[in-house]
């Protein structure tokens, strides 16, 4: 035989009182669990935001970016083998290899958008 719990009536303000504390109490576990643990998530999307808004900037410059590298790379050869030429001597091995990947890096980065970029996003969809 199940018996029926009945409910006391609230006519005390000590019930009212109760439930307006456990009611502020859930309300500060609410913000201190999003102080907690929703900013630490949210702040690095925030910030992936504002350096994506950035690197799109760049987006534009793009071309006068890949002049400039195309200059650089060209005067660090000229200079290299002017030092080479007025000392009498080979350059550096290490100096060799690096100029050699800025400049594959360089032709890469010129040849990409007319001949690399469609065929790889061909192969994606």
């Amino acid at each position: 035989m199940a018996t029926r719990m009945e409910m006391p009536e609230q006519t005390g303000s000590a019930e009212t009182g109760a439930g307006v504390a456990a009611t502020m109490t859930s309300s500060a576990a609410v913000l201190s669990c999003a102080a907690c643990c929703v900013l630490p998530l949210a702040l690095p999307a925030a910030a992936l935001a504002g350096a994506g808004a950035a690197l799109s900037w760049l987006e534009g410059a793009a071309p006068w970016l890949r002049a400039l590298s195309v200059i650089v790379v060209a005067a660090a050869w000229f200079i290299v083998w002017r030092q080479s030429r007025a000392t009498g001597r080979k350059a550096a091995a290490s100096t060799l290899i690096l100029l050699g990947v800025s400049t594959l890096l360089t032709a890469i980065a010129l040849l990409w958008e007319p001949l690399i970029e469609a065929p790889l996003i061909g192969l994606l969809r």
